[in-house]
């Protein structure tokens, strides 16, 4: 999370260097990706580094973050596919062929790509990921507890973070209810199933701890 809000102050920065008459210049032409190489270009420029190198390694970092991130979402969502129908003791070809999962996995982000979904579904991403960071705390909190130490320092950060994103995502349920939007309003509703399911596995264990 730390690592994350310091990218995301960078890419604050990078866009602020920037004016906004070349902003929409080199929006037009290269997107985010040109207006973040532009902008760190600009930035490390005053720090000796010529611009047109900060410009190069920029882009370059870009692109290889996204093309492993790519490269491990499928994967993941191979492993996933193979292994929820495994445990259904489903046909073979469902979880022994790397293909099927392969081709499922492409075929789903292809559907979100090429339906104008996938923009919407940023904000389903920040509430998971900030989800996954709640569960981590709450981890570490019922850990700390069962081993008799101290864990408000890591129980009002579990608090904070549950709150945050149960209400993001019932913000999202109700206006993707109102919109219509059946897609995401099954995958923000699953979400927010989740949280809540959690908030109670983890007071049944805190209380279960404590007696």
């Amino acid at each position: 999370m730390l690592v994350e809000t310091l990218l995301s102050v960078i890419a604050l920065i990078t866009a602020a260097v920037i004016l906004r008459s070349e902003y929409t210049e080199i929006m037009a032409e290269g997107g985010p990706i040109g207006v973040f190489s532009a902008g760190i270009g600009t930035f490390v420029e005053h720090l000796g580094i010529p611009q047109k190198a900060g410009m190069t390694f920029a882009a370059l970092a870009i692109s290889a973050f996204a093309l492993t991130t790519l490269d491990t979402a499928t994967r993941l969502g191979r492993f996933m596919f193979q292994e929820f129908f495994e445990k259904t003791n489903g046909p073979a070809v469902l979880y022994k062929n790397r293909y099927t999962g392969t081709l499922v996995t492409i075929a789903a982000a292809a559907f979100f790509t090429f339906t104008g979904t996938r923009n919407a579904l940023w904000p389903l991403f920040g509430a998971a990921n900030q989800l996954l960071a709640s569960l981590t705390l709450l981890a570490v909190t019922v850990w700390l507890t069962k081993m008799d130490k101290k864990s408000l320092f890591v129980r009002i950060p579990m608090y904070f973070m549950f709150c945050v994103t149960i209400t993001a995502l019932g913000v999202m349920v109700v206006k993707n209810w109102m919109t219509g939007n059946a897609v995401l309003l099954i995958f923000s509703s699953l979400l927010f199933g989740i949280a809540v399911t959690l908030i109670i596995k983890a007071r049944q264990s805190l209380r279960a701890l404590k007696t």
